[in-house]
């Protein structure tokens, strides 16, 4: 089985990213709303292994995509308590749940031990490698607007650090770095 062939996945955030989450970046009053309405749409059901059990028991979980020096907001879709602690499967360790949460990876996906094994180091060297470098967060106005029909309204705390988090309307308009060979070609007439 392929890493991209995977039911349940695992996200390790950047170490530097920990506390930078759109929970930690909008105010206590709209999160609440966004975590109640993605909870309720969800009927209980969780997004990945199809359990019902009930709304009160599901998480909002954040699902980021990593590029160009951006920490992108992709989705946020409701998780049972099971399937968040793989997803957040670094902080499951550190809480004493790592154990709980690797058998249930093993479990969802239906892999082998050798399986689970692989792709955790795989993961892990993501991690590693993504620790290394700064992060942007970047929030997609539009994921939130679809939720809860409002614009993200940030807290006092990611006003004040505004050079690291930034608000797109549309995932469309996340900023893209040019890479290094178009910077290096932009700045020379080359001459054949």
């Amino acid at each position: 089985m392929k890493k991209e062939e995977l039911k349940l996945t695992i996200e390790l955030v950047p170490k530097a990213n920990w506390e930078n989450n759109l929970r930690k970046c909008v105010t206590q009053t709209q999160w609440n709303k966004i975590r109640r309405t993605v909870r309720t749409n969800a009927n209980g059901v969780c997004k990945i292994c199809g359990r019902n059990v009930g709304i009160d028991k599901l998480d909002a979980h954040e699902t980021w995509e990593y590029k160009d020096g951006n920490q992108i907001l992709k989705e946020i879709n409701a998780l049972c308590k099971a399937c968040h602690g793989v997803k957040h499967y670094g902080l499951s360790e550190i809480k004493g749940y790592g154990k709980k949460a690797y058998t249930w990876f093993i479990r969802v996906n239906n892999i082998t031990l050798r399986e689970a094994v692989f792709f955790l180091n795989e993961y892990s060297d993501e991690y590693e490698k993504r620790s290394k470098k700064k992060w942007k967060i970047v929030l997609v106005n539009s994921i939130v607007k679809d939720i809860i029909n409002e614009d993200i309204r940030l807290n006092k705390k990611a006003k004040e650090n505004n050079k690291n988090v930034v608000i797109v309307e549309t995932y469309e308009d996340v900023p893209e770095k040019k890479s290094f060979i178009s910077k290096f070609i932009g700045r020379f007439t080359i001459r054949l």
